[in-house]
């Protein structure tokens, strides 16, 4: 059995992109939760939901001086298995946002985008250190790889 992963956590983002014409800085704050599945039912002991929400604020800065501020709300859903007794995660997530590197998936016959899905995997190095890799899709592909940092009380 896979020592419990259930928590919630409150996030902070911040990230900023220059661009020929303009500049981007956005802010989100967010509350994320995870629920082991096993607490649900044993046969589902090793995997996980995940489900958040946040609010955020993006300033767009163009050269010619003009500022462009837009608020954001950000939903998230995904489910996840726990790998090698618990040492790593894979996570495959919705996020309903459009608004950023990946944009949004094409809503084929309907008009517009939906928002973004994605693939991310994790591997403790320790209790407070691990390597990540991501793969988001949206009108646009998007990879990541990561050294994360927990913190907060342990």
């Amino acid at each position: 059995m896979i020592a419990s992963g259930t928590r919630l956590e409150l996030r902070g983002d911040a990230f900023a992109i220059r661009r020929a014409g303009f500049a981007v800085v956005t802010g989100e704050l967010g509350l994320r939760g995870r629920l082991d599945l096993g607490r649900v039912a044993p046969a589902l002991d090793g995997a996980f939901g995940e489900a958040g929400v946040g609010l955020g604020l993006e300033v767009t800065r163009y050269d010619a001086g003009d500022l462009d501020a837009t608020e954001l709300v950000t939903a998230r859903f995904g489910l996840g298995l726990y790998l090698g007794c618990g040492q790593g995660e894979a996570l495959l997530w919705y996020e309903h946002r459009r608004d950023d590197l990946a944009g949004g998936l094409a809503a084929w016959r309907a008009a517009g985008f939906i928002g973004r899905a994605g693939l991310t995997g994790a591997w403790s190095l320790t209790p407070r250190w691990a390597i990540a890799a991501e793969v988001q899709a949206g009108s646009a592909w998007v990879t990541t790889l990561a050294v994360r940092r927990r913190g907060g009380a342990r």
